[in-house]
């Protein structure tokens, strides 16, 4: 994917935010010809040339102005944003949408300084106005970002095509498929030692001070956020400034969604690794994120201290995602061999590699460092209540896997384990479809929850806008069938047209039905034929569909 600019695609609202200079032959490169440029005068390196941007980016957006966070807050309301992210910059399709909404996961408040030193770290973490802003920075100077991070808000949708968008989407590349959120403050630093993130809030909010003077920008409350609670469905009203969000390519292909990759992937443009939370020249880079499958690099960053690289390593060591072999989303392999195959030594490495990862706060580490200690592989000893601890820690640091795993291990075990529920819950606001499906059944059968039909509607519309054909019908026919509160019946029908628009042959028989008259809705001969010719065009619908035309008078 040639572009040219930066870290991973976030939003932007700004439209004038080329990249000065990125293509060969331009204005820029005949005054690079002819003069020295801001590197060379400041006797730095030059800059790395912007050939690409990582595919799946996690952009900083913190110097997006009020109005484009405005427009950012209103996209999200009513459906996935959509942005144009290449080396020209990042900006924000205001009027392209992608069906889908958002769900949030709270985390205990994480507070957290990054200090970009660099023009070059200003480029490559802030897409919006990084340009313009490396080009005030002066040598020896700093910006520093003070952050307060309180959680998460997902969507369910893990693929789209352009194909599937919405209104003006020219230019199109990304959609936004989650942000973090919290407060924050970015200040221009002196490039020395990292201030606490507490001192940098509390400076920036004295009006007197020089340290506020320096401040570039900020929104949120820290005060609020650290009023937050980790168990709440919601962030505090001061705290939910997206400073981060999670960009995924759109595809030109089929809508079919692959399964998320095992290996983490470098979100930052070639040129740069990642390492402390950003995006720094590879050259100056010591302890960074190793390109995924390398093993070689994986081990020796990871014996530099990164958790990234230590997950990266196992997942070379033990195969976890040629385990897999597309079985199912989110698929996790776990083998296990014996001590007498040739491969237990490289097993046992990435073993010790996960637990290393783990520590280090990469929660997906967790769930194989737990599935390890139920079967006491690789040097650890069998530790049930270990392993549900390891899993719980995954859980809590974000990763949907862990906790859709421990809920369904948790109800297998006990279906009125209200534990369950909790973490299928989690696992569904963390973007799991199958934690959500695991979240709809306990709240339709009251088990290990009180049983709430209006509950699982809302998972239920959440999946259906995801794309899941199967969920718009079963939402149809559970208003149909009088479940939901506060509904009619031909508040099903969308729903159920949905289903069968997103490849349901069942869901396009039970359209017919519900508009040849026999389910409450008004008859319509017309799209009852319609939607029968499009749920009778496989060999193993024949029987059903003569029944049904038959009994439509079709």
């Amino acid at each position: 994917m040639a572009r040219c600019m930066k870290h991973t695609a976030q939003l932007l609202i700004l439209v004038g935010i080329a990249g000065a200079g990125c293509g060969p032959g331009g204005a820029a490169e005949a005054v690079r010809s002819e003069a020295p440029t801001a590197n060379q005068a400041l006797g730095e390196e030059p800059a790395p040339e912007c050939s690409s941007v990582a595919a799946k980016a996690r952009p900083l957006i913190v110097d997006l102005d009020s109005e484009g966070r405005v427009d950012l807050e209103v996209a999200m309301k009513s459906g996935l944003p959509v942005v144009h992210y290449g080396c020209d910059g990042l900006r924000v399709l205001k009027d392209c949408r992608l069906p889908g909404d958002f769900a949030f996961a709270s985390v205990s408040l994480k507070e957290d300084v990054l200090q970009l030193t660099s023009k070059d770290e200003v480029r490559a973490n802030l897409p919006i106005s990084g340009v313009k802003l490396a080009g005030s920075l002066e040598r020896g100077t700093s910006l520093d970002l003070a952050m307060g991070l309180v959680g998460k808000t997902t969507a369910l949708t893990d693929g789209a095509t352009k194909s599937g968008l919405k209104g003006e989407c020219e230019g199109a590349t990304h959609f936004v498929r989650s942000a973090t959120l919290g407060a924050f403050v970015m200040k221009r630093g002196s490039g020395a030692k990292v201030a606490a993130a507490a001192d940098i809030f509390v400076a920036s909010t004295d009006t007197n001070s020089e340290s506020a003077k320096q401040v570039t920008t900020r929104d949120g409350s820290i005060d609020e956020c650290r009023k937050a609670n980790p168990d709440a469905d919601a962030p505090p009203a001061q705290c939910r400034s997206a400073i981060r969000v999670e960009l995924v390519p759109l595809s030109d292909g089929t809508a079919d969604e692959a399964p998320a990759t095992s290996a983490i992937e470098n979100p930052c443009p070639t040129g740069y690794a990642f390492t402390d939370g950003k995006c720094t020249p590879q050259r100056d880079a010591k302890a960074y994120l190793c390109p995924a499958g390398d093993e070689a690099v994986c081990r020796e960053q990871c014996g530099a201290g990164h958790a990234g690289s230590c997950y990266n390593l196992g997942t070379v060591l033990t195969g976890v995602g040629d385990s897999c072999k597309g079985s199912y989303d989110d698929c996790r392999a776990v083998k296990v061999v014996p001590p007498e195959s040739p491969e237990h030594a490289r097993y046992s490495e990435g073993a010790k590699a996960f637990e290393k990862a783990c520590n280090g706060g990469v929660g997906i580490a967790c769930f194989y460092v737990a599935s390890y200690l139920e079967q006491g592989a690789f040097g650890q000893p069998k530790d049930a209540a270990r392993a549900r601890a390891m899993m719980e820690k995954g859980c809590a640091q974000g990763d949907r896997f862990a906790c859709q795993q421990l809920a369904s291990r948790l109800q297998e075990s006990n279906p009125t384990d209200p534990n369950a529920f909790k973490f299928a819950s989690r696992a569904c606001d963390l973007g799991s479809k199958p934690g959500c499906f695991q979240a709809i059944a306990q709240l339709m059968k009251g088990q290990g929850v009180a049983k709430d039909p209006a509950k699982a509607a809302g998972i239920l519309k959440r999946t259906c806008a995801a794309g899941e054909g199967k969920r718009c019908a079963e939402l149809g026919l559970l208003i149909l069938e009088g479940h939901i509160p506060g509904t009619d019946k031909k508040d099903a029908v969308p729903y159920i047209e949905r289903g069968c628009e997103l490849g349901r042959d069942d869901a396009c028989r039970l359209a017919a039905r519900v508009h040849g008259g026999k389910m409450g809705v008004p008859k319509d001969v017309d799209k009852a034929r319609s939607f029968l010719e499009r749920g009778c065009a496989s060999e193993d619908a024949k029987k059903a569909c003569a029944k049904l035309k038959s009994e439509l008078g079709l």
